[in-house]
């Protein structure tokens, strides 16, 4: 398992105030490690990257979607969603959030 610290590639940026952190450190000092446990699928085309993983993130089993812009090599651009798991007693099919594979 690796955890992973999320952090802006420009803090001072006003685009998503609510998300920028002053430091690395930021999620662990507010209890909110995300935790990835396992790459589902990493699928790239042109500039872009998606990573489909799980993990833990506030200490619920939870799904990880990332999207990537790069550019020059570097990653210029985020976006992700991240959405709970639910026991699979109550999945309301056999597909679970990785269904593709």
């Amino acid at each position: 398992m690796a955890i992973i610290r999320k952090t802006v590639a420009n803090p001072s940026s006003t685009e998503d105030p609510g998300f920028n952190l002053d430091s690395p450190d930021a999620l662990a000092k507010a209890d909110m490690l995300m935790v990835y446990s396992r790459n589902h699928k990493i699928l790239g085309e042109g500039n872009f990257v998606l990573s489909i993983g799980e993990g833990l993130f506030m200490n619920k089993q939870v799904a990880f979607y990332d999207l990537f812009r790069l550019q020059n090599g570097k990653i210029v651009e985020h976006w992700d969603t991240v959405q709970n798991i639910p026991a699979v007693a109550d999945w309301k099919n056999s597909n679970g959030k990785f269904g593709f594979e």
